[in-house]
């Protein structure tokens, strides 16, 4: 049996030899696991196609142990994204938190749409507000998955809430952006199970300007 989704790819890894594991937040099923076969061989017409940050539609068929990507149809990759390195830690560092702290197959429209609104931000913005969107996008996340938000943060939110992401660099002063970053970091120490290294990246390199 086949099924088809939209999703963003959030994560890959090597699987034998010539396969690759990819994980996808997708629109119809939330987060899904799903394999490549033969995706690392150079003659794959599937390689060109399966790449972090990506947006695609994907026909997956189903497997006994696990789900195989058998067709995928790019919408967007994202090219402002991948040739910056700050916004491509920014845009990382989100997706490991997603993969972190979302179980699979918990299908949400805000979050795919929400990621949808982090991505494009962070390719129109420039290169210097990118950890700003990325911490603002982290701040909504919590919102929407139900984490809740300490009383003393209700009003650095607000600054922001309502807005997109790509509309919050030309409304926050400096001092705000501060406040916002500790709140996203609070964040993470308090629900993350483990260390992220994307974090590591993200405040040595992408933040090390705030």
């Amino acid at each position: 049996m086949t099924y088809k989704v939209r999703g963003y790819i959030i994560r890959k890894q090597d699987a034998r030899e010539y396969d690759k594991m990819f994980t996808l937040y997708t629109r119809e099923q939330g987060k899904i696991r799903a394999m490549a076969h033969g995706v690392k061989k150079i003659s794959s017409k599937l390689s060109g196609n399966l790449e972090l940050l990506h947006e695609a539609s994907y026909t997956i068929a189903s497997g006994k142990q696990m789900d195989r990507i058998t067709t995928v149809d790019v919408a967007a990759t994202y090219e402002p994204i991948k040739n910056d390195m700050k916004k491509l830690i920014c845009a990382l560092y989100c997706f490991d938190v997603i993969d972190h702290l979302i179980k699979d197959s918990q299908q949400d429209s805000q979050i795919y749409g929400l990621i949808g609104e982090m991505l494009d931000a962070l390719a129109i913005s420039s290169s210097m507000h990118a950890p700003l969107i990325a911490d603002a996008f982290l701040l909504k996340f919590r919102m929407v998955c139900g984490y809740g938000m300490p009383k003393r943060a209700q009003e650095t939110i607000s600054l922001f809430s309502e807005k997109n992401l790509s509309e919050i660099p030309a409304h926050i002063r400096a001092e705000d952006t501060k406040k916002i970053h500790t709140l996203a970091r609070a964040f993470i120490f308090e629900y993350a199970e483990k260390e992220l290294k994307t974090r590591v990246f993200f405040d040595f390199f992408a933040h090390a300007a705030v």
